[in-house]
């Protein structure tokens, strides 16, 4: 049975897609995570390192053009995890999931049809059989009225087929006066009044019985055949819609991907753009009441003379 194949295999693909989608935006969610500890701890330490470093220095100036640098860089550090966690790692766990979900109904769906298809069948079946059942009843009654009538009639030979067409014509005329040759009577009638006159009225009425059972069995039947055909066109029907809805969330997963991928560059180059960068260097004075405090603290060069 190939019913539903393709669409298996487009929904487990799906469900695979879904769960990489979902480990995806777990790393990027840990990504965001190392970000933010990045940023806290050049937040923590960066500052106090450079102003206990430079302090009463003449570089002291450029330490904090440093010191900006490197704040810039940490706040967009810190603004950028954000925005990987909330722009890119978010949207990206909510639509894998929306796809798994999304397939999962799907198919659920289609499995719904599938097997009401397959309850209709096995109704079906279920009345042919009764309707099969039926027929040999029928026929072992026919059978047993033929033995009955034999046993009775000295004629041999004749059977139960002739003896009614011979009996019908006679029956009519006292039955039914004024009426030719040509009048119908139900065959029950006729099958009723050969039973009285043969004194077979117990086989006639189990005869009559069978082929109403019969009659009834075969229009459940048919009425399960067309009822089962309804439910092969209906599953076979939504066979192909969910195909169709398959193809339409594998649209969006793509389009969600690029759309997550762009998010994630335009996040990392906005990033980028907003960091501080830029130092100015300036020439240092050697004048200045800090150059004098740098001579002061210089050691003096040793000479030759001088005593190791």
């Amino acid at each position: 049975n190939l019913h539903g194949v393709g669409l298996r295999h487009a929904v487990d693909r799906a469900k695979l897609l879904a769960r990489t989608g979902r480990g995806c935006a777990n790393l990027l969610d840990d990504v965001s995570s190392l970000h933010e500890e990045l940023s806290q701890s050049i937040f923590k330490l960066c500052p106090s390192t450079l102003a206990s470093a430079s302090a009463g220095t003449p570089i002291s100036e450029f330490a904090n053009d440093v010191n900006a640098c490197v704040s810039s860089f940490a706040n967009q550090i810190q603004t950028l995890g954000d925005s990987i966690r909330n722009d890119v790692a978010r949207p990206c766990f909510d639509s894998s999931a929306a796809l798994a979900e999304g397939a999962q109904n799907i198919y659920s769906k289609y499995a719904a049809s599938r097997a009401a298809c397959f309850q209709s069948r096995k109704d079906a079946l279920k009345s042919r059989q009764k309707y099969v059942g039926s027929v040999k009843d029928a026929n072992a009654s026919i059978q047993s009225l033929r033995r009955a009538k034999k046993s009775r009639l000295r004629r041999r030979g004749s059977d139960l087929a002739s003896e009614i067409n011979a009996t019908k014509a006679s029956s009519l005329q006292e039955s039914y006066p004024g009426r030719g040759e040509g009048a119908e009577v139900a065959w029950e009638d006729a099958l009723k009044k050969y039973g009285l006159r043969h004194g077979l009225n117990r086989g006639c009425e189990a005869v009559i019985k069978a082929l109403e059972e019969v009659q009834a069995s075969e229009s459940q039947y048919s009425a399960m055949v067309t009822l089962e055909n309804g439910a092969v066109e209906e599953a076979q029907a939504m066979e192909k819609m969910a195909l169709d809805s398959m193809q339409t969330l594998e649209e969006k997963r793509v389009i969600n991907l690029l759309e997550t991928f762009e998010m994630f560059l335009q996040t990392e180059k906005a990033a980028l753009s907003a960091m501080g960068l830029t130092l100015q260097t300036k020439p240092l004075d050697l004048k200045s009441e800090s150059a004098s405090l740098i001579k002061q603290r210089e050691l003096p060069i040793p000479t030759s003379n001088s005593s190791l």
